[in-house]
């Protein structure tokens, strides 16, 4: 059996006739002539949610600088479980370039990950170029917050004797 958020995806991939991809991929699946890129985020209304990962950093700037590439959509799915069956209550479709930064954040996981912490915000006048200096110039904020951490964790090393 699957887990709840592959049934999710699997049932969006079906609304558009798609096959899913491999986790690795920068896509849950892919559709229409384009092969846009369509990412699945699912959100359990009766539970208290976390910051969703999105995409790696380095994965989508590679991506996206690459304009030969399509389209990131991702579809964000509000559901709840009524009688062990999933119930989608509703969904939201928008291109990555429109996700506004002020719901965005860059964590620690990897080389850093996009994460959504608070609630969408949708900004359609922004463009692809810009949403992608907006992420290299909050990347560039993550990295001198990561070094400082990692200089830390050096001086602490130092400080042990053997």
């Amino acid at each position: 059996m699957t887990d709840i958020f592959t049934e999710i995806e699997k049932i969006i991939a079906d609304e558009y006739d798609a096959v899913l991809t491999s986790r690795k991929d920068i896509g849950d699946f892919y559709i229409n002539e384009n092969r846009d890129a369509v990412n699945v985020k699912s959100n359990n209304v009766d539970k208290v949610n976390f910051s969703p990962n999105m995409v790696s950093v380095p994965k989508i700037l590679d991506f996206l600088e690459n304009y030969s590439n399509k389209n990131v959509i991702y579809v964000f799915v509000d559901y709840k479980m009524l009688d062990n069956e999933i119930k989608i209550l509703e969904t939201t479709k928008v291109n990555i370039e429109h996700i506004d930064w002020n719901c965005l954040a860059i964590r620690a996981q990897g080389k850093g990950v996009i994460q959504k912490p608070g609630n969408l915000l949708i900004n359609k006048e922004q463009t692809r170029e810009q949403w992608i200096k907006i992420c290299w110039e909050k990347y560039k904020e993550y990295a001198k917050k990561q070094i400082i951490t990692m200089n830390k964790i050096i001086i602490d090393c130092e400080r042990v004797r053997f």
